[in-house]
């Protein structure tokens, strides 16, 4: 099984389809979708700094975000459905489907993660790969990364989350990072590892 964070800054971009039908396209393998918070959880932000509140209810709002973006994700393929468990991304995978991740705020507890901007989409993306076993983590990004870059890199250079190098020091997966641009290499990606 593996694990493809689509970021939601490419929302509004065509390579977001493009990503989740060479997902689709590639029925015999195990990838479940976790997508960014997009404009949604942009819109959080705006709001927390207009209005101040605390990161806890900020955090809940991004939760959110990312739920919606979720549905968004599956309104573009029927053969992408969303799943809030682990239990629910076994069942789709039998059903034949492709699981895009809508985390809850319950589960998310569960795991110990913490209401903070520190972690975004990228962190949750680890934690989720972290307890399905995951072979492998695809990131997929706006902007080119090399590939000898870092985990610290990726956190200086704010690629990745804040809490990301404290999430994936214990991983048992290969982490890829991709860009949005690079959708026709993902059974590329897929062989490497």
């Amino acid at each position: 099984m593996r694990v493809i964070k689509l970021g939601g800054s490419f929302s509004r971009s065509p390579e977001l389809y493009s990503w989740i039908r060479a997902v689709v396209d590639l029925p015999d393998e195990r990838i479940v979708i976790v997508p960014g918070g997009g404009g949604f959880a942009d819109h959080v932000r705006s709001l927390q700094a207009y209005w101040h509140f605390n990161d806890s209810v900020a955090h809940e709002m991004a939760i959110m975000a990312m739920q919606n973006m979720a549905v968004f994700y599956a309104g573009l393929d029927r053969s992408v459905q969303v799943a809030t468990s682990p239990e629910e991304i076994q069942r789709l995978f039998e059903q034949g489907q492709v699981p895009v991740w809508s985390p809850t705020l319950q589960w998310l507890d569960r795991h110990e993660v913490s209401h903070s901007w520190d972690v975004t989409s990228d962190s949750l993306s680890v934690v989720i790969a972290q307890v399905l076993a995951a072979k492998q983590l695809i990131l997929v990004k706006s902007v080119r990364v090399p590939k000898d870059i870092t985990v610290a890199e990726l956190v200086e250079q704010e690629i990745a989350d804040k809490a990301f190098s404290r999430y994936i020091k214990n991983n048992i997966f290969d982490l890829t990072l991709s860009h949005k641009d690079d959708f026709l290499l993902l059974p590329e990606l897929l062989e490497n590892n």
